[in-house]
């Protein structure tokens, strides 16, 4: 991650993201420079810019509220 100057939380993100995919030695996850480069390429295509927001493409629609209270068991 130093090589983007970008942390490590940035790349646990990535990994959650499914952006980067990690291998696991001993317990820990690293990435390799073959990964790191797919990455930069997939990156310099636009693909990371094309994630799709639930509430923009109608599969998700935001509560308000009031229908929040009474999905919770509120009045």
């Amino acid at each position: 991650m130093d090589e983007l100057g970008r942390s490590r939380v940035t790349g646990w993100r990535w990994v959650q993201r499914g952006w980067i995919k990690p291998i696991r030695i001993a317990g820990r996850l690293y990435i390799t420079d073959h990964e790191l480069q797919r990455f930069i390429e997939r990156a310099e295509r636009g693909e990371l810019a094309q994630v799709a927001n639930p509430l923009i493409d109608g599969s998700l629609t935001p509560r308000s509220d009031a229908e929040a209270g009474q999905q919770e068991g509120g009045e």
